[in-house]
């Protein structure tokens, strides 16, 4: 529990921080926090905030200075200290998780009875306009029926502890996310395809009603633990086939061939969106045009990382500049060469739907999905290895200069040779 002294000194080590470089912060702290590590964890995540300039603070919000956001998320983090036992007409049990934007809760509805997932989002971004896009999302989830993307029940607000926060109730999903459930379930390299088929369907059913997730991750992906009884009547754990599952969090989702006029699900051309490993180059370059392959991208990325244990790049303490740089530029190790025993087939998938430029992915998640039946199916994949001209243009691409230095060098020799052989001729003839 803050008290109104613990604010200020966090709001006045926050201020001063903001006004040093940033390579000095980090000391400051240290020398101002001391054992303290509770206080220097609040002023850290407000620093956070300040430097990612987070896409969330929009209308009345964006551009607002270090002070007026030191005040109002230091107040938010005070409410959220305090756990409500109540929100709305719903019975807090326990937190979930936290993120940037909010916090997620289980929660229990009285009427009808059931446990929800319970999104509250921090009061410092409920602007109108975060209303609204709260209001879509509702309509959004509402319009999806697939047993493999979670069930929203309700979109509104409530006031905690003063401030009125937006909220969602959905389906509450006992399950892991989708790399722990292949970690822990010690999934075979099929099992895992078939997992990611069924997701594929997921997403592929939502982008045909024009819904783009944008921010497919593992932690987006939940796995369902259905029981199955055995012949004893024990409800015994689940075989990987059984696994369902739900694709979570259409939060900032892009409504791409729809009658709902909500501009802030549209995002403008610049502003990115999503989590930075799993995007897009199209996303990271902030293009206007986002469609449904950025999501076949996430997914291919998914697959990269489930099947060898590691993503595709190391984006591990890179500016936001460099990382973009490597997602648009720097192709990804060969798949068959981080984990043992990968087929030449998968590899040629996952590569196909993570292709640099989107034109050569899959058109759809559908297709991927179908790529992965087909392989699981011993039939032939329509995937096809790049040619080696493609790859000798895209390397040129990658290193102009170097290619341009090597070009004019062998221009020059070429010369020089010329010139020589004229020479040795002439002087033969005389």
């Amino acid at each position: 529990m803050s008290t109104p002294g613990r604010f200020a000194r966090v709001k006045e080590l926050f201020d001063t921080a903001c006004d040093l470089p940033r390579a000095e912060r980090k000391a400051y702290l240290a020398a101002q926090c001391g054992d303290d590590a509770e206080l220097r964890a609040e002023v850290e995540k407000l620093l956070s905030f300040e430097d990612t300039g987070d896409g969330a603070l929009g209308g009345e919000h964006r551009g607002a200075g270090p002070a007026f956001l030191a005040e109002e998320l230091a107040a938010t983090e005070f409410v959220e200290g305090n756990r409500p036992s109540q929100i709305d007409k719903y019975r807090i049990i326990r937190e979930i998780g936290h993120g940037g934007m909010g916090i997620v809760y289980e929660a229990e509805q009285e009427n009808p009875r059931r446990s929800v997932a319970l999104k509250v989002i921090r009061s410092v971004f409920a602007t109108a306009d975060l209303y609204k896009r709260f209001r879509a999302e509702a309509q959004l989830l509402g319009r999806l029926d697939h047993p493999g993307i979670a069930h929203i029940y309700e979109a509104g607000s409530a006031e905690i502890a003063g401030r009125s926060c937006p909220f969602f109730a959905m389906e509450y999903i006992e399950g892991q996310p989708l790399d722990r459930h292949v970690r822990e379930g010690k999934l075979s390299q099929n099992e895992i395809l078939e997992l990611m088929a069924l997701v594929c369907d997921a997403v592929s059913y939502a982008h045909q009603r024009g819904i783009v997730h944008r921010d497919l991750k593992p932690a987006n992906i939940l796995v369902k633990q259905e029981r199955e009884s055995t012949s004893t009547g024990d409800a015994s754990s689940l075989t990987p086939r059984m696994a369902q599952p739900k694709v979570l969090d259409f939060g900032i989702a892009r409504v791409t061939n729809s009658d709902l006029q909500v501009t802030t699900i549209q995002t403008h051309a610049g502003q990115i969106v999503g989590t930075l490993a799993y995007m897009s180059p199209e996303q990271v370059a902030g293009r206007g045009d986002l469609d449904v392959r950025c999501d076949v991208y996430a997914l291919g990325v998914i697959l990269y990382e489930i099947l060898s244990g590691r993503r595709p790049f190391d984006l591990v303490g890179k500016s936001m500049a460099e990382a973009a740089r490597i997602i648009e530029e720097v192709e990804s190790t060969d798949l068959a060469s981080e984990g043992p025993g990968i087929p030449g087939d998968v590899t040629t998938i996952v590569a196909k739907a993570m292709e640099k430029e989107r034109e050569r992915r899959y058109h759809s998640a559908g297709e991927l999905g179908d790529d992965l039946r087909r392989y699981l199916r011993s039939e032939p994949i329509l995937a096809r290895p790049p040619s080696a001209a493609y790859q000798l243009r895209k390397f040129a691409r990658r290193n102009r200069a170097l290619v341009l230095g090597v070009g004019a060098t062998i221009v020059a020799l070429a010369g020089g040779l010329v010139a020589a052989t004229a020479g040795f001729l002439s002087a033969r003839a005389e």
